[in-house]
């Protein structure tokens, strides 16, 4: 058995044995017919039935890779047996193959037994016999050409092959089971198999990649070792022929790409070829991704503002006046008038927001970024920022420090400063903002505040360039310049209400069309922090599930807080919290689908998202009862509501409770957030049944709208404002201005909340609910 790093001490790594041959095969199955993108999508119909065909029909591959000695397997220490009888054998599989009519869940419930991964591997120079796997080549439709396609696609010659025993390592199969799952331990499992394959002296291991997770781990390996792509193709694009002759895809529709990929280590141990990551697609593919993605919201806004089909604004800022204003070689305004006309024909790009440290080049007065920038973050909504737009009447001169997790963002800007166009441009106009509204307002000159938009249009310019040419986009840089310009645009005053979604949105849509494994240096997973709260609240606030549920993305996520030092005695905190709350866009999209469905909903789906969010509910409370045992400091004077909320002591100084103090507030008031948005879905599901969680988030949200007044006269407040409550006070002052409206007497579908209702909620927070 073996410890490994970063993986928990309940777990152990040991070889297969034989008595594991049905365990494995049982987590195999069921991970490819219930959880693996190809065949979920080509083959959906009688999955229960697959996947007992699949066990069956696998058990000479799981057997031969078991008896080679080189298949490992993850064993939980802990693992609490459900039935007496599987504890004198050690746990037992309780399938039952006559039996279709089980769940998923319920066939999960009957793997009893302690092995909860595994990595299936075998010395290639003892093959594999075609022959015998010909039965799970039927029982996963595709398999066979998809393995066929990629074997074509790889153009080596044969010196790479094995010559004798113990040189070349094929892997075959690795899976993890369903509720073990976004623990880590597919990687950590991949990692100590590369280098129990060294230490035996094999020369390269070969693996086969059809799951994005799988394919991030092995493309990313660990030092000393590297890997290199030798085909990759995509799932639509593969192709077979029946008995008649003719061409079909058996693997449509689902869209997935497939890659095989040999790994080794250094060339001191021996010799491989260097691995990059997957290769962008440089053609039409990626330009029509980014356009269908960003833009296709870029013109439902615009019909919505009724500008659809005129110049492309939005796009194209448009200064009007005698002659260009902003032109390189123009002239400093200088007078009021000028600045107005400028600020009055100004538009605000599509994309953008929140945000990622000497060049000769770099400003001097690059420490007011460092010293001023608006935080961000592992937050809901943008913190500060949104914090600011919604509350227009709150003078935006009262810009306070930023956070440790911020300045490390920063800190990767000066060395790319003199490098890249533009991000220097990006940088410079949001330091000049930060400047002209660092000054007390009787202070502030007009060409302040025109030098940041000259900076900005510039900016704005290269980062159209950069998302139109395929060796831009998709540049770190260029997605720190988007969150940098978006920052701008939340301090140049634009007060809109749904302004700083629009930008969030276009950020996340670029985040997600470089892809998860495009986010691998400490740059770009400061990059993606900055993304995660932002991004899960535009895909709440535009109806549509997050693309962080996507398992590559949460091993991303897993990666990033694990390796930010910032975030020390917080980790499995965030990830806890983080983990259930990327989740929440889809059931909030569920329930406004059941309350606004023209037809009455069966009992059947209204228990469904019933049980579904009170399970998230539960999950919270379980999450705030962890984190008690774990206060900021036994001595801060801190105390909470019933409901969890904290409550500030009138000598409340967050300096004597160190930096990470900051984070904890800001997990606690994303904790408060997210009860008050379960509660108050619940109760619009059956409002006599969940009358107490209408009560519970009125009171959570007439809790958070009097802290800020409450603490008016603390010393720091608007830093301990900002970090622990400003990213919710839109959501709860959307709860209270309806509460009235929630209260009178009137239902919808079966007893549910009335459609006006909800909609007016919606409406009232911002969310689209078509």
């Amino acid at each position: 058995m073996a410890s490994v790093p970063n993986l928990p001490s309940r777990y152990e790594i040991r070889p297969l044995e034989p008595k594991h041959c049905n365990w494995a095969q049982a987590i195999v199955a069921l991970s490819n017919v219930y959880q693996t993108t190809v065949w979920t999508a080509s083959c959906p119909e009688e999955l229960t039935r697959r996947a007992y065909k699949v066990c069956k029909s696998m058990a000479y591959l799981i057997q031969h890779q078991i008896e080679s000695g080189h298949s490992l397997g993850v064993f939980d220490r802990e693992y609490e047996f459900k039935r007496p009888e599987s504890v004198t054998t050690s746990g037992r599989l309780y399938w039952d193959a006559d039996d279709e009519t089980v769940s998923f869940t319920k066939l999960l419930d009957q793997m009893d037994f302690p092995l909860v991964s595994v990595a299936m591997a075998y010395d290639s120079f003892d093959a594999l016999n075609p022959e015998r796997l010909m039965d799970m080549m039927a029982a996963l439709p595709g398999f066979g050409p998809a393995m066929g396609a990629l074997q074509a696609a790889d153009q080596r010659n044969n010196s790479w092959k094995a010559t004798g025993a113990g040189q070349v390592l094929f892997r075959a199969a690795t899976s993890t089971r369903h509720e073990y799952e976004g623990k880590g331990i597919m990687k950590s499992l991949a990692h100590h198999l590369m280098r129990t394959a060294a230490a035996k002296g094999f020369r390269a291991i070969q693996i086969e990649c059809v799951s994005d997770a799988v394919t991030h781990v092995w493309s990313h390996p660990p030092e000393p070792f590297h890997t290199d792509l030798v085909s990759e193709i995509n799932s639509m694009d593969v192709m077979a022929e029946d008995e008649s002759g003719s061409t079909y895809y058996p693997l449509r529709p689902a869209k997935q790409r497939l890659y095989k990929m040999p790994q080794q280590a250094s060339t001191k141990s021996f010799s491989f070829v260097n691995y990059d990551g997957p290769n962008l697609a440089t053609d039409a593919q990626v330009r029509r991704r980014i356009r269908q993605q960003a833009m296709k919201d870029t013109a439902t806004a615009r019909r919505q503002r009724g500008d659809y089909g005129k110049h492309n604004m939005r796009q194209y800022p448009m200064f009007v006046g005698p002659k260009p204003l902003l032109d390189d070689d123009s002239e400093a305004l200088d007078d009021a008038s000028s600045l107005d006309q400028l600020q009055r024909f100004y538009q605000p790009p599509s994309l953008s927001m929140p945000f990622a440290f000497q060049d000769p080049m770099m400003p001097k007065q690059f420490s007011v970024l460092l010293n001023l920038m608006p935080l961000t973050g592992l937050r809901l909504g943008v913190g500060t920022l949104s914090h600011y737009l919604y509350e227009p009447t709150q003078p935006k001169d009262r810009i306070i420090a930023a956070q440790v997790s911020s300045q490390r963002l920063l800190s990767f800007i000066p060395s790319r400063y003199g490098h890249v166009s533009l991000l220097r441009h990006a940088t410079d106009c949001v330091i000049a903002k930060l400047q002209y509204l660092s000054q007390r307002e009787e202070d502030r000159s007009p060409k302040g505040d025109l030098k940041a938009l000259m900076h900005y249009q510039k900016a704005l310019k290269a980062l159209q360039h950069a998302l139109l040419d395929e060796r831009e986009w998709a540049k770190p840089e260029t997605l720190c310049a988007t969150q940098l310009l978006g920052i701008f645009e939340a301090l140049n005053g634009d007060e809109r209400e749904d302004s700083w979604m629009h930008h969030v949105g276009g950020a996340a849509r670029l985040v997600e069309a470089r892809g998860a494994h495009m986010f691998n240096t400490e740059f770009e997973k400061a990059l993606f922090l900055a993304h995660i709260g932002p991004t899960v609240m535009s895909a709440f606030l535009n109806n549509t599930p997050c693309f962080l549920e996507e398992s590559q993305w949460q091993a991303v996520i897993r990666e990033a807080v694990s390796e930010d030092t910032t975030l020390t005695n917080d980790k499995e905190f965030a990830l806890a919290l983080w983990g259930g709350l990327i989740e929440m866009p889809r059931l909030f999209k569920r329930t406004t689908e059941l309350l606004l469905s023209p037809c009455a909903p069966s009992q059947k789906d209204i228990d469904d998202i019933t049980e579904r969010l009170l399970a998230k509910r539960k999950n919270l409370v379980i999450w705030l009862s962890l984190i008690k045992k774990h206060p900021i400091v036994q001595t801060s004077g801190l105390s909470e509501d019933e409901y969890g909320v904290l409550v500030f002591p009138g000598d409340f100084d967050y300096r004597k409770l160190g930096p990470w103090c900051l984070t904890r507030l800001a997990l606690r008031g994303t904790y408060a957030v997210c009860r008050m948005i379960k509660s108050r879905l619940l109760y619009a599901i059956a409002p006599a049944t969940f009358h107490d969680l209408e009560v519970e988030a009125q009171e959570i949200a007439h809790r958070i709208l009097n802290l800020k007044e409450e603490m008016a006269p603390f010393k720091d407040s608007a830093l301990i404002w900002n970090q622990f409550m400003a990213q919710g006070s839109w959501i709860a002052k959307g709860i209270a201005e309806t509460k009235d409206a929630w209260s009178k007497e009137g239902e919808g579908h079966d007893g549910m909340l009335g459609k006006s209702k909800f909609k007016k909620w919606n409406q009232v927070i911002g969310r689209k609910i078509s």
